[in-house]
């Protein structure tokens, strides 16, 4: 009876171990499987920022490589991020100027037609062993995956841009630069009434789109943005306040300005320096 009854204890322990090895190969598919989908919706989003960032000319400030991954970490000017990995199922591909998703090098289908980038987002999901795809997260289609085709992904890097290259798509983002302003030279004359003051200034990372303005409590100010010079005009009478002057790059809304302090009389004061600090930017 014993050796009967050891049998038994001996076979259940064995099924025992069966069954947790089993549970433990599903458990680790089953995270694979989630892995694979987290990194396939990923490389979609990021692709779909990487051309909303080159259609809407925000700049890159850096891209990381993880070489064990093989994924980019893209940082863009506005605050935001991207990663996109090597070796997915999900790629783009240009037709007739529009760019459109692929699905293992094929361009992605939806009720027959072509899925575009700048459309609603599809997103994709691995359910008992078939890809499906959908686009509210609600309502999932069958696509087809065989793994096959890998799109590739190559990032380069010239002195003024990044250059993305995935499949046979190209996408250019300008590099980020330093946005700065600085009053660099201050006019020689004393700052008496009813003058016109120039003082120089230099801007540096501009853009198409930036502009340079002035604003003061006590003067007229104007702007020569060709010339890079602002412009002063004392009043009639003595007077004493602050110009503020301001550049913007609306293309990523980067700002950055400069206050100038001025006293003024029939008599005149220097208005170069009006604080006297070790710190540069102080001195005003």
């Amino acid at each position: 009876m014993k050796k009967v009854l050891f049998t038994i204890l001996a076979g259940a322990a064995l099924l025992c171990s069966c069954t947790q090895e089993l549970e433990d190969r599903v458990e680790s598919l089953e995270d694979r499987v989630t892995a694979l989908e987290q990194t396939v919706n990923q490389n979609v989003a990021s692709i779909e920022k990487l051309v909303a960032a080159a259609a809407a000319a925000v700049t890159v400030d850096s891209v990381v490589y993880d070489e064990e991954n093989g994924s980019y970490t893209i940082y863009f000017s506005d605050g935001t991020t991207a990663t996109i990995s090597n070796g997915t199922v999900v790629g783009i591909t240009e037709v007739d100027g529009v760019l459109y998703w692929t699905l293992d090098g094929e361009l992605l289908k939806s009720n027959g037609e072509n899925v575009p980038v700048t459309g609603p987002t599809p997103q994709f999901r691995i359910n008992d062993g078939k890809w499906q795809m959908s686009f509210d997260g609600t309502n999932w289609e069958d696509v087809t995956v065989t793994g096959t085709v890998e799109p590739t992904l190559e990032m380069t890097e010239t002195d003024t841009a990044y250059v993305f290259t995935l499949g046979d798509v190209v996408i250019t983002i300008p590099k980020t630069f330093e946005f700065a302003l600085k009053v660099v030279s201050f006019p020689e004359e004393q700052v008496q009434v009813n003058k016109v003051l120039p003082f120089q200034y230099v801007l540096t990372g501009a853009d198409e789109t930036t502009h340079v303005v002035a604003r003061s409590n006590a003067f007229e100010v104007s702007v020569d943005e060709e010339a890079a010079i602002l412009y002063i005009t004392t009043p009639t009478t003595a007077a004493s306040g602050y110009v503020v002057l301001e550049a913007i790059r609306n293309s990523d809304s980067k700002h950055a300005a400069q206050y100038i302090s001025l006293s003024c009389d029939p008599y005149g004061y220097y208005g170069d320096i009006i604080i006297s600090d070790t710190n540069e930017y102080l001195n005003w």
